[in-house]
């Protein structure tokens, strides 16, 4: 009997610790893998204008050279001679080609924005998909509200699919949505409230690109007047801009930049002011 009493204590025990243990993952962590779901989004949205942010590219040339056949040098050309066929093996064995890589730098103004790599977006899109599933389970273990997950999902979803039926602005605006959810998830598990303005600054960033690709330049310059409200949060903290003031002050400025091109209501011109932008706050 004594027996039976302590093996059910045991498990009343195991039970009890099951029921009530919980995950532990760090704040830290968490917020790593946010800011991953803020650039890979990021990135994703600047693709499908052909946009990227590295300023140089490597060119790479296949060029075809005639070997020399260093161990017939300084004979006569009795030695060398030989048969046609053996001329033309030779010939062909004298061949080598090699390959010539340079770098070149990168021009918005000449960039194809309707050249479009789906299959790298595709592939893109599906390694999101597979690290939601896991960054998922951590924010909800982090007192992220799950309602938010769920609209979050459902957005990756449509996402997905506008994406896999190669439709540009139904994929900018899915993705763009998608990034909204980004300061809400800082808010919830970071205690530094000017990553979260940071963020928000891009999200609305982010809407002004979406409304520059549709052309609806007023709604580019609305959306634009809220980064730059948003971000001014940022620029008045004092705390916050100790020792990154340079950092802070050229984004603002990159800001009223980027707000000066939509006068002139031309798309390449804004995308180039915008990737100038982005590269920037990038680095706060």
């Amino acid at each position: 009997m004594k027996k039976v009493l302590v093996m059910l204590c045991c498990l009343f025990f195991l039970v009890g610790c099951t029921s009530n243990s919980k995950p532990d993952i760090s704040n830290d962590k968490v917020i790593s893998e946010v800011k991953f779901l803020s650039s890979t989004i990021g990135k994703l949205l600047n693709t499908l204008n052909n946009i990227t942010l590295d300023n140089y590219e490597l060119i790479s040339d296949k060029v075809t050279l005639n070997k020399e056949d260093k161990s017939n040098r300084g004979e006569s050309s009795q030695q060398t001679s030989s048969s046609q066929s053996e001329g033309e093996d030779s010939e062909s064995n004298n061949k080598e080609n090699i390959t010539i890589t340079d770098i070149q730098y990168k021009t918005m103004l000449s960039t194809d924005m309707d050249q479009i790599d789906w299959d790298k977006i595709n592939t893109e899109i599906e390694l999101l998909n597979t690290s939601w599933s896991i960054i998922m389970l951590d924010l909800s273990s982090n007192n992220i509200v799950n309602t938010d997950l769920v609209e979050f999902s459902n957005l990756l979803n449509q996402a997905t699919i506008a994406l896999e039926k190669k439709d540009k602005i139904s994929s900018i605006d899915n993705l763009k949505n998608l990034y909204s959810y980004i300061p809400k998830f800082l808010d919830n598990v970071s205690e530094e409230k000017q990553l979260k303005n940071i963020e928000e600054t891009k999200y609305y960033i982010h809407e002004s690109y979406e409304n520059a690709t549709k052309e609806n330049w007023n709604d580019t310059a609305t959306s634009l007047e809220n980064a730059e409200k948003n971000f001014l949060n940022v620029v008045n903290d004092t705390d916050y801009c100790r020792n990154k003031e340079h950092k802070i002050n050229r984004c603002y400025l990159l800001i009223k930049d980027l707000q000066n091109s939509v006068k002139n209501n031309n798309i390449k011109l804004y995308c180039l002011k915008y990737k100038n932008l982005i590269q920037s706050i990038n680095t706060l």
